[in-house]
């Protein structure tokens, strides 16, 4: 009761549930103070961003090094893409470095957290390392957008332009209409797009 445990198995229906057979199981390893023992650092965004939300409340420890490709307004947290791909990183309370940039190569100490939606790394500590490159974005479909599978990924998408307002468009792709919020907000008018055809890239 209320153990964490590891179950391998074979997955089968019986009436309308999912149950395993054959299966093996163990309890998770347990240090004094209750915390997971021997958790490996995470190196990667893949590997954070595969972590379901009940391993990314065990702690990992996470350094990655990539590409900053989202700032959020008051730089609270920036979206990182390594060569797996993208991860949102909540910045330290301490942050006193230079003011970041998109663009800009970034070394990201800290701890794996479960977020309202897919799992984030909590910062401890970031060194800039220079200015790189921005990755070549993936071109996604409305499902996969939708999905939330490019969750913190640098995309290219293409579509019409049905609506302009604030530092919103709306664009109509093969499949449905996709929102897309501007931070900061553009210095043009968003409204000289309505009725055009667009490719826009962003995180």
């Amino acid at each position: 009761s209320n153990a964490e445990i590891d179950c391998l198995g074979r997955c089968t229906r019986k009436g309308t549930n999912n149950v395993l057979r054959e299966a093996i199981w163990r309890e998770w390893p347990k240090r004094l103070d209750d915390q997971p023992a021997d958790l490996p650092v995470l190196t990667t965004a893949a590997q954070i961003q595969e972590l379901t939300r009940l391993e990314a409340r065990r702690g990992y420890q996470a350094k990655i090094q990539g590409v900053v490709t989202w700032i959020a307004t008051g730089l609270n947290g920036i979206a990182v893409q390594d060569a797996t791909r993208g991860v949102s990183v909540a910045m330290p309370s301490h942050w006193n470095g230079n003011p970041l940039k998109i663009g800009e190569i970034v070394a990201v100490e800290g701890t794996c957290q479960a977020n309202e939606f897919s799992p984030i790394v909590q910062a401890n500590e970031i060194k800039q390392v220079g200015m790189g490159v921005l990755p070549s974005p993936q071109h996604p479909t409305y499902d996969q957008l939708i999905s939330g599978s490019m969750d913190s990924q640098y995309v290219e998408i293409r579509g019409y332009v049905t609506e302009a307002r604030d530092h919103h468009l709306t664009l109509l792709m093969q499949g449905g209409k996709i929102d897309v919020e501007f931070e900061p907000n553009p210095l043009d008018d968003l409204g000289s797009f309505v009725n055009a055809v667009v490719r826009i890239r962003g995180c």
